[in-house]
C-alpha cells in the first residue's frame, strides 16, 4: 500500500532516500517535462524551511508524460521511490525518483515555486556532494558562474539542453 509523503521527507537529508523501494503518494507542481518523465516541486508555502531537505522530485514515467503534467500544473503522483544513476561514470551520484504508477492532475496554472538562488558565497571548495543534493531537481538560479574543472557531458545543438554528469 502507498502513504501520502512530502517530497522533502521523499529526499531526505542524504545522498540516498529514506524511503527508497517504498511506495508513496505524494503531491507539487510540474516544474519540466523530459522525455522520459517530469520534474514535481512543492509550492513556496508547502517548503519544510529544512536547508538539508530538496522540495522537488523527477517523476519517472518511462515515455513522454501525459498531457496533464503540463508545467504549471499540480499533480498527485503514485509510484515507487527509486534512486536513479545518471551518466556513465563510476563516479556518477544518483537521482531520486519516483516510478509513477498513476499521474492524477489537480489543478491548472499555478504559479511555479521560486527558484534558489546560488552564488559563489552559496559553496566553497570544502563543500561536499551532499551539499549539492538540498538542491537537487529543484528550480535553481545561478546568475554568474566560473567553471575551474571540466566536467562531462553534452549539448544538443537542436534544442539547447544541456546535460552534466557531476563528474
Amino acid at each position: 500500500t502507498s502513504r501520502w509523503v512530502a517530497i522533502h521527507d521523499i529526499q531526505g537529508t542524504q545522498l540516498i532516500s529514506p524511503l527508497l523501494g517504498s511506495n508513496v503518494v505524494t503531491e507539487g507542481i510540474v516544474t519540466t517535462r523530459l522525455d522520459d518523465g517530469f520534474f514535481l516541486q512543492a509550492s513556496d508555502v508547502e517548503r519544510d524551511r529544512d536547508p538539508a531537505t530538496s522540495e522537488a522530485v523527477f517523476v519517472f514515467t518511462g515515455k513522454a508524460p501525459a498531457d496533464a503534467t503540463a508545467i504549471g500544473n499540480r499533480v498527485q503522483v503514485s509510484g515507487r521511490v527509486n534512486e536513479r544513476i545518471i551518466g556513465e561514470s563510476t563516479d556518477s551520484l544518483t537521482v531520486t525518483q519516483i516510478v509513477a504508477s498513476n499521474v492524477r492532475r489537480l489543478s491548472g496554472k499555478q504559479r511555479l515555486p521560486s527558484a534558489i538562488v546560488l552564488n559563489s558565497a552559496s559553496w566553497n571548495a570544502r563543500s561536499t556532494y551532499s551539499w549539492l543534493e538540498r538542491h537537487e531537481a529543484m528550480r535553481v538560479s545561478i546568475p554568474a558562474l566560473t567553471v575551474i574543472s571540466p566536467v562531462g557531458g553534452n549539448i544538443d545543438p537542436v534544442s539547447g539542453k544541456v546535460s552534466i554528469d557531476g563528474v
